[in-house]
Formats: structure tokens, sequence, C-alpha cells
């Protein structure tokens, strides 16, 4: 689920800011901060388990962070931006030796198959590397993906790896422009979704909150889903209504509260729809609530 691996990220960086800390504490505080914010990750399904994988592969991570190599304070979630200002990335991990990089990224599920890594996870880390190298003045770089499912997976951000994707990526920077201002392919991220008024209705979208890439839409909970009842409207005009998840940030039957007249209208049992931008209820695992002004509903055939 998207909340766990959110609070997976929160508690590396928690981890690799203040060394002091156990992992155990990290974790707690962690959850405690993302609980005061509206979604607590151990109510979630899968905590203990993403927990157990974290401990499991920390060590590797913290190994590489305590190599003698590095020079430098390592650079964690800072924003790299190139020198032509066309392209951006916040690698969640840079070290800095004095004769080479080394960029790191965290996934909480598979990120390879039989075909080696996925595509768009090495396209990733050569857009970290470029961004690093140049912005460090360091020529030589190697990355790694740390996922909670395989470890640390290399990933080849040689010199011509990197030339052959700005190639790739410039050409379809000036496919955009060409097709500018007529429609254009979607390409989901976590900060291009955040804000998006489209995000409920674009497939691409939901079929990468189904692989976990894109994590919190809209800043909270997403879901789509079919109605297992009507909406029930309460006195103070605010509905309620039970979901069973297809595919979001939780899983099983929800029930969704405080809903305004207006998003329900037209709904009813059977009837398929997608949300986002949702609050977990406090100790309700099963429980979300709309947020005004943020959450967003599409029902569609």
């Amino acid at each position: 689920m998207a909340l766990v691996g959110t609070a997976v990220h929160r508690c590396i960086e928690a981890l690799l800011r203040d060394r002091s800390q156990t992992l155990e504490r990290a974790w707690e505080l962690t959850c405690r901060a993302m609980a005061t914010e509206g979604s607590d990750p151990t109510q979630a399904p899968n905590s203990r388990r993403a927990f157990s994988r974290l401990r499991r592969r920390l060590p590797a991570l913290l190994e590489l962070v305590d190599d003698a190599e590095w020079t430098s304070e390592p650079l964690i979630e800072e924003t790299l931006v190139s020198s032509d200002g066309m392209f951006e990335g916040t690698p969640d991990l840079v070290l800095v030796g004095q004769q080479r990089l080394l960029v790191v990224d965290y996934k909480s599920g598979f990120v390879s198959d039989d075909g080696g890594v996925d595509e768009g996870y090495s396209d990733q880390l050569l857009l970290y590397a470029h961004l690093s190298v140049e912005t460090l003045g360091i020529g030589s770089a190697d990355a790694y993906l740390l996922s909670l499912r395989e470890g640390l997976v290399p990933v080849d951000v040689s010199e011509e790896q990197r030339n052959q994707y700005l190639r790739r990526a410039i050409g379809e920077t000036q496919a955009y422009d060409q097709r500018s201002p007529g429609p254009q392919p979607a390409m989901p991220s976590e900060g291009a979704c955040r804000w998006c008024n489209h995000v409920c209705a674009c497939d691409q979208v939901w079929d990468e909150i189904e692989r976990e890439q894109v994590l919190e839409p809209w800043g909270g909970h997403a879901l789509e889903g079919k109605l297992l009842n009507s909406p029930t409207t309460a006195r103070n005009d605010f509905s309620a209504v039970k979901i069973r998840v297809e595919r979001g940030t939780v899983v099983g039957d929800v029930t969704i509260s405080d809903i305004p007249r207006g998003p329900t209208g037209g709904l009813s049992e059977g009837s398929q729809v997608r949300i986002v931008g949702l609050r977990q209820i406090r100790d309700d695992v099963q429980g979300l609530a709309w947020v005004e002004r943020k959450s967003h509903l599409l029902a569609f055939p």
C-alpha cells in the first residue's frame, strides 16, 4: 500500500539524518507523525510486513553510507536542477566521494524481472545520476535501487547510458513541445499528480497507484471501487457510503463519511467511483473521511 511506502521513505530519511536513533524508534516516530496528519501507517494491513522487510534490508544501505570513501555528508532528498533548467529531480540519497558518486533510490516492491531492471526505474536513476554528476562536478557515478523485496539492485548509470538517456529525454521534450497546445500522453509521478485536477479520470495514474509509484495523489488516500450501498444522508446533510476497493491506498470494504451532498448526486449501489484526497479516521482501519476543498470524486461506467 502506498501509505506504508511513504512511511518507509520517511523512516529511512529520519535514520540517515539522525544515526543515533534505532530503527524501531525512527519507525515509531514516523508513524506517529503521519497519524497526526490523518493517516496512520500502523493501521495498514501490510505495515508489519513492510517493517520486517525494512529491518532486513536496512543494514546493506547503512553499510554503503558508512563506507569511508565518502568525503561529504549524504545528500538526502535534495532537489537537483540541470544547468540549462531542462531537468530536475530529487534522489532519495546521494553519497559523494572525491572521485565518484553513488545514487540510491528506495522502492517498496519489486524493481526487476527476467528482463532486468524496470525501464521506468532505470530511467529515474539515470536522471538522478546525470543531475548529480553535473551539479557536483564528479564524473563517475554508480547507482542502486533499494527494494524491500529484492535488496540492493545495481543500475547501470555509466556515462554512455546517461548520454543515451539524455538524447531520448530531449527528444521526448521536443515532441512534447511540438504537440502543444494539443493533448499530451500521461506521465504520472508523485509531484505531477499531487495537484492535478485530472487525476481521477487518468487511467495511467491509477495504474501507477496500483504499482505503488504514485503514493499520495492529492496528499491523502485514493481508491477505486464499487459502492456496496446507496449513499445515506444524515441530518447535517453529509453522506456516507461503503465501497469495495479494487485498487488504491487501502484494501477491503471501506466506509467513507462526511461527503457533501453534491459529489454523491446520482450515485447508487453498484456505482463505480474513484476518490482521492481522503483522510483516515483515527483508530478505524476501514474508515475514511472526505476533506473539504481537498477530496475529489469521479463516477464512471
